[in-house]
């Protein structure tokens, strides 16, 4: 098992119930691979399944390839690019904390690029303590519209150990 820190694992697996048919996923800011691996040791069955991360550090890229090959995955499905350099489409996005942080709240620049590459994604978005989750979700909702996307939360918070953040799953899906 790639992942021992219990909420992503609960986040994960709602991502991966989400995932249903889509086939072919991309994850920008991939990291160490954490979720990558994840669904790739979860989804290899599924004939068709593709899967592309990529993530702009050098390290943070060689730690996911070291990820995939302990889990006797292919370490080729993580690359080190730059996602605004980065312009093949795709039929799902997936991540964590891609666009937003707990400091400046949403990049409006990252939601209007990841808009360009897909109709439909998933992400891990964290609350970090200063508001509640409906003002979390809003705010989302809010930076998507711009773009022609509705979003909606689709799991439960999980709070995350030693914080005062919760995370949970939004789907953002074009109109």
């Amino acid at each position: 098992d790639c992942v021992n820190y219990y909420p992503n694992r609960l986040l994960f697996a709602k991502i991966l119930e989400a995932l249903g048919d889509f086939r072919d996923v991309f994850e920008p800011f991939c990291g160490s691979g954490l979720l990558g691996s994840y669904l790739n040791l979860n989804m290899r069955e599924n004939h068709g399944f593709s899967y592309k991360g990529i993530d702009s550090s050098e390290h943070a890229i060689e730690r996911a390839k070291q990820r995939a090959i302990l889990n006797a995955l292919n370490p080729d499905l993580f690359y080190q690019q730059d996602v605004f350099d980065y312009e093949t489409t795709h039929e799902v996005i997936v991540g964590r904390h891609v666009v937003n942080n707990r400091y400046s709240g949403v990049n409006r620049g990252m939601v209007g690029k990841l808009c360009t590459l897909t109709d439909h994604m998933f992400f891990i978005q964290t609350n970090y303590g200063n508001m509640d989750d409906e003002q979390c979700v809003n705010m989302y909702q809010s930076a998507f519209a711009k773009y022609g996307f509705d979003v909606q939360r689709i799991s439960d918070s999980v709070r995350v150990p030693s914080t005062l953040s919760f995370s949970f799953v939004i789907e953002a899906t074009k109109k």
